[in-house]
């Protein structure tokens, strides 16, 4: 279990940043447009959670290219 936050941020994506706290996560997500912020804390003592990409649904993506044909 960490003992000392170093607060080196990690950006997941353009609105939404995370860091390393005793106990879990830290996650900040800012919004410009409606002039808001948020924060939560994730529970993850041993610092497991890991960023997933973003799941593509082929079948959509085969549905697009074919829209033009037909």
């Amino acid at each position: 279990m960490r003992k000392r936050i170093d607060w080196n941020w990690e950006v997941l994506d353009e609105q939404t940043k995370r860091v390393k706290v005793i106990g879990g996560w830290l996650i900040v997500h800012t919004n410009e447009k409606l002039k808001c912020e948020s924060m939560v804390h994730l529970p993850d003592r041993d610092h497991e959670y890991e960023i997933m990409p973003p799941i593509v649904d082929t079948q959509i993506e085969r549905a697009d290219i074919a829209k033009d044909f037909g």
